[in-house]
């Protein structure tokens, strides 16, 4: 609330609270995706590994996740590449699957 109430009526004294804040959620945001991203691949390469039920789908979640993080981080998300799996492939193939076209 601080930041929208920042935002909207420009309170200088709040200023470096604001600044704050939005410094720590990048923080956690940042940690989140890296706790995330090592979820998804701990999960997925134990279904591989062990041949579970599904676990061709774990292989095409692991290289999509791959080639998603390969492009991001080479070209950054205003990328040609990059900016081409964002629009055919609706974001990522897990919400092109999930999303009616």
């Amino acid at each position: 609330m601080l930041i929208v109430f920042q935002y909207y009526f420009n309170a200088p004294a709040l200023a470096p609270y604001a600044k704050q804040m939005v410094n720590w959620n990048v923080i956690l945001a940042a940690f989140a995706l890296v706790l995330g991203v090592g979820s998804v691949v701990r999960i997925h390469y134990n279904r591989v590994e062990r041949r579970a039920e599904g676990w061709p789908y774990s292989i095409v979640c692991l290289a999509t996740l791959a080639i998603w993080l390969f492009f991001g981080l080479t070209e950054g998300t205003r990328g040609t590449n990059y900016r081409w799996l964002w629009d055919n492939g609706r974001g990522s193939a897990v919400i092109g699957v999930a999303l009616p076209r």
